[in-house]
């Protein structure tokens, strides 16, 4: 039986690509796999078939980016058959350990210009590493025996590089939506659910509320998950001096399925992410979760969200770079039940049809077998 090693060094071990769908997509398809992650457990474990090894939880993204030689060598102690690597820091260490064994980049972002939104990083410094980056990964592509991307739009940077690119999109695997309980959802409550950022147009959605506020309709958020200390201090300081500390909810990271519980609970998706860096060939996870637990949506009128849903009326697009036409979109559906319904309805069963994981798997399980055996 073939090995492989599914290489992290921040992202948790119940992510939803890197484990419920990579890793047990592989497991289900006949290979051993090992995941290398961050987790609370002590020593390794047994899950879905995955054998898990745990990294303890890191402070920052600079101490990240030190243990990534470590991680290595912890992936090649387990003398993989091929090594699937999912952060661009461990690449080039993984590269180093490898030898003749292939390695799979799983790419889930465009990182060239997701290095010009991290917050760690200081502005001046972050074109020059953009630079820096861009001409390092194209080295590091072609020793790779195989490149994964997530969207056409990030495909269109890899393919000059090779023509082998395979894109393996980060649809989800509907077995726990599927699972998740029958529940009075809160008709006026919409959810914001994952990394909370500048770029997501948060600030802009705060603004929006206070409009509806304004306008006399009644309507509440949750926001949730991680983001940097200096911006949730902001946020949470928009929110407190428009006087939304009633309307507005914001709590801190989840599991997966804490994460598909609130979403569960709530009746409107919302998507607004601004209109630069990888949003602009991004899918969201999250706008793919909301259409499969079936909530109508509330997203940006971005090129690749708009390539999503082509032909489908699943949610109310809105511009994002204005807190009006969110509000409007918003509205929309909190005054029309019917609507929002019938929104939420056309998702789910669009997700349910084409936008998950089984094709996605097959294709993943296609390159590892032309690789491996």
């Amino acid at each position: 039986m073939n090995r492989i090693v599914q290489v992290c060094s921040a992202h948790p071990s119940d992510d939803g690509r890197v484990n419920q769908r990579a890793s047990r997509g592989l497991a289900q398809a006949g290979y051993e796999v090992h995941l290398i992650a961050t987790d609370p457990a002590s020593a390794p474990y047994e899950d879905h078939g995955v054998r898990i090894h745990p990294l303890p939880a890191i402070p920052s993204s600079r101490e990240r980016i030190k243990r990534r030689h470590a991680v290595a060598e912890m992936a090649a102690a387990l003398k993989p058959d091929l090594y699937q690597v999912h952060e661009p820091e461990l690449l080039g260490a993984v590269l180093r350990v490898a030898g003749r064994t292939p390695v799979i980049f799983d790419v889930h972002e465009l990182y060239v210009d997701v290095l010009l939104d991290r917050d760690w990083i200081p502005r001046p410094l972050r074109p020059i590493l953009r630079w820096g980056w861009d001409r390092m990964e194209r080295g590091l592509i072609r020793r790779c025996a195989g490149v994964v991307v997530v969207t056409e739009g990030v495909a269109a940077r890899y393919r000059p590089m090779r023509d082998d690119v395979v894109i393996v999109a980060n649809f989800p695997d509907l077995s726990d939506h599927l699972n998740q309980p029958k529940v009075e959802r809160d008709p006026k409550l919409a959810i914001f659910s994952g990394t909370l950022s500048e770029n997501r147009g948060l600030f802009e959605l705060v603004e929006a509320y206070g409009i509806l506020r304004d306008r006399g309709i009644e309507a509440r958020l949750r926001i949730a998950g991680k983001g940097s200390d200096g911006f949730l201090a902001e946020l949470d300081q928009r929110i407190a001096a428009l006087g939304l500390g009633d309307r507005i909810l914001r709590t801190g990271p989840y599991q997966r399925l804490e994460g598909l519980a609130m979403s569960n609970a709530a009746s409107i998706g919302l998507v607004p992410h601004l209109p630069y860096g990888n949003n602009m060939v991004a899918w969201p996870v999250k706008m793919l979760d909301y259409m499969a637990l079936g909530l109508p949506l509330v997203y940006s009128d971005l090129p690749p969200h708009r390539e999503l849903v082509a032909g489908h009326e699943v949610g109310v697009e809105i511009d994002a770079t204005r807190p009006e036409s969110i509000a409007d979109g918003l509205a929309k559906l909190l005054l029309d039940p019917a609507l929002a319904a019938r929104l939420g309805e056309a998702g789910q069963s669009l997700a349910r049809t084409r936008l998950n994981w089984e094709p996605e798997r097959a294709k993943l399980v296609a390159l590892v077998e032309r690789l491996v055996g």
